[in-house]
């Protein structure tokens, strides 16, 4: 039995996310599952969320005191970050954001294609195809990838990449925003550029995504996301 520790920051999204978690139960199969939710002072109603949980077979709900939104969104990562500290007996670490679906067989092929990395990004969407036409594409086992040294906050992990980051990520710098207003949070900005300078690994990304975006408007950046529709590129088995 594989132990599997998902982690799900949310915000105002309570029936995207019990979509999600109806996915991932409808998937569990054999597997160990509990469920991390770390919910952003939502205003919505989350009481469907807490019910549902109860059908893992562990789970863990926290709600923030004050939305942290965009700008401090590295703080939300560092609590839940601390609370997968407590959590180091799980064979994988899964990520997901509160508005993706899964694509069929979703544990099986994340953990096949994961390999021996400590880290996986598996949300994989037009705009990286656009802009990764530089990066180095590899092909093993075959499944392609994406040699794209950015954490994307959707993957999968050991706990190697937990304690390689030391479980924090940097303070982002508010000027970000002044520069740039419609740029994202910078989480996965800054804990890539961390966790390549202590391991000097290489991230990866898969070529063809493992989560189903279907162009929901964004939270943080609705501006640029109503430009540029978060949609999933999925191979051809995979499409509906």
């Amino acid at each position: 039995m594989r132990k599997l520790l998902i982690t799900i920051p949310t915000y105002n999204r309570p029936k995207l996310l019990l979509d999600l978690l109806k996915e991932i139960k409808a998937q569990q199969g054999n597997n160990y599952i509990k469920v991390l939710v770390v919910n952003d002072a939502s205003t919505e109603d989350y009481s469907a969320i807490k019910e549902y949980l109860n059908f893992f077979n562990d789970f863990e709900y926290y709600e923030l005191s004050e939305n942290l939104g965009k700008y401090y969104f590295w703080q939300l990562h560092n609590f839940m970050f601390s609370k997968v500290k407590k959590n180091n007996y799980f064979d994988y670490y899964i990520q997901l954001p509160d508005d993706v679906g899964l694509v069929d067989s979703f544990f099986n092929r994340a953990i096949n294609e994961f390999g021996n990395e400590d880290i996986l990004n598996i949300l994989t969407v037009r705009s990286h195809h656009l802009t990764y036409k530089s990066v180095e594409v590899i092909e093993e086992n075959n499944v392609k990838y994406f040699i794209s040294d950015f954490w994307d906050s959707a993957g999968i992990h050991t706990f190697k990449f937990y304690e390689a980051i030391n479980f924090e990520c940097p303070p982002v710098d508010l000027r970000t925003w002044v520069i740039k207003p419609h740029t994202g949070s910078g989480v996965g900005r800054y804990i890539s550029a961390k966790y390549k300078a202590i391991t000097g690994k290489n991230i990866r990304q898969v070529y063809y995504s493992l989560l189903i975006h279907k162009g929901f408007i964004s939270q943080m950046n609705p501006v640029q996301r109503k430009k540029d529709p978060c949609y999933s590129v999925l191979d051809e088995k995979t499409k509906p």
